[in-house]
């Protein structure tokens, strides 16, 4: 699909669905969305998460599983979070 298909299919819509997809353009606009990424690949993240647990104590990695938990920061944008 390139864009010209998509604004084709814009012209479509129905004023309410119109409506919504302005909504969501400008929220990828100011960065109130992110973006779907290229799906994860699992065996990378468990291989990943192998090599940093390498070296180190089950009581090591307790340590510094509670110091995340520890504080909570929020945000600086509100829709930072959403997907």
């Amino acid at each position: 699909m390139n864009l010209q298909d998509i604004i084709a299919a814009a012209q479509q819509l129905p004023p309410e669905e119109l409506q919504e997809l302005r909504h969501t353009l400008n929220e990828l606009e100011s960065g109130a969305l992110i973006p779907p990424s290229k799906p994860l690949e699992m065996d990378a993240l468990r291989a990943a998460l192998a090599r940093m647990r390498e070296g180190l104590s089950d009581d090591e990695i307790d340590a510094i599983a509670q110091a995340m938990e520890a504080e909570y920061i929020e945000p600086v944008n509100d829709h930072e979070w959403d997907m």
